[in-house]
Formats: structure tokens, C-alpha cells, sequence
């Protein structure tokens, strides 16, 4: 995603280190790894903490889920909901680790038209999450 699009995308807060995106930005991939010191014990925590602070900023969004899964012997925190925007509604799926004991935050996110197509590769994406250690 051009610096312009991200702008456009994410005027209100800090924008993703890394997003990938279709031609329409209408699907997006994004990644960012934190400042925020973060353990796998600390993960069930940032989850909540994270979800309290969606349902406040976005009270007429519409949950899916939220908690805490193992993926591939990893703690992983995902929050899941529809979201409106100004034109739309968006399909998030956040889902979070720790790595290098930081907060690793990824998030999957498309326009509600497409929701059908992408919801089941979002969930796959999140379940294919492999964190491994620089040497």
C-alpha cells in the first residue's frame, strides 16, 4: 500500500508498518510489531484490555469473537467484528502475538460486499500463524 492510500485508510491512528492490499485497497493484510513490551503470559490480558477498548470506540460494531486461541504451540489473541465506515461496513479480523517480547498486532480487513469470500481465508490466515526466532 502507497503512503498516500495508508493515509487515507488509517487518518485517526498510528498506520500499520506493513500492509498489503488489493488493487481497490478494499482487502488488506497489515503488520506491525509494537513497542509495547509483551509475554505470552501477558497475551489473555492485551485481549481483554484490546476488546474493552473496541467495544467503547466502536459501540455499533457487530462481534463475531474475541479471546484467546493456541496456533502452532503459540498463545494468539484475535478480536473479530464488522465495523462501520463511511460508505460501508468492514469485516476485521485483529489477531496478536508476542515476538522478540514485543506485541506483534496483525489484522485482516475487508469491505462487507466481500466478507463472503474472504471470512474463511481471514481464519486461515490467523491459524497459520508461525512465530520463529532470528538466529
Amino acid at each position: 500500500m502507497d503512503s498516500e492510500m495508508l493515509t487515507l485508510k488509517y487518518p485517526n491512528s498510528r498506520p500499520p508498518q506493513h500492509v498489503f492490499t488489493d488493487e481497490r485497497g478494499a482487502t488488506n493484510l497489515a503488520f506491525s510489531l509494537t513497542p509495547t513490551p509483551m509475554t505470552q503470559a501477558n497475551l489473555p490480558a492485551i485481549e481483554q484490555y484490546l476488546y474493552a477498548t473496541m467495544q467503547k470506540a466502536q459501540p455499533q460494531a457487530t462481534w463475531y469473537g474475541h479471546g484467546m486461541r493456541l496456533v502452532n504451540s503459540r498463545q494468539v489473541g484475535y478480536l473479530e467484528l464488522l465495523t462501520p465506515a463511511t460508505d460501508t461496513e468492514v469485516y476485521n479480523l485483529m489477531f496478536f502475538t508476542d515476538l522478540d517480547g514485543r506485541l506483534l498486532i496483525m489484522t485482516f480487513n475487508c469491505v462487507k460486499k466481500d466478507v463472503a469470500l474472504w471470512k474463511d481465508k481471514a481464519q486461515e490466515i490467523l491459524q497459520s500463524v508461525r512465530v520463529v526466532k532470528a538466529p
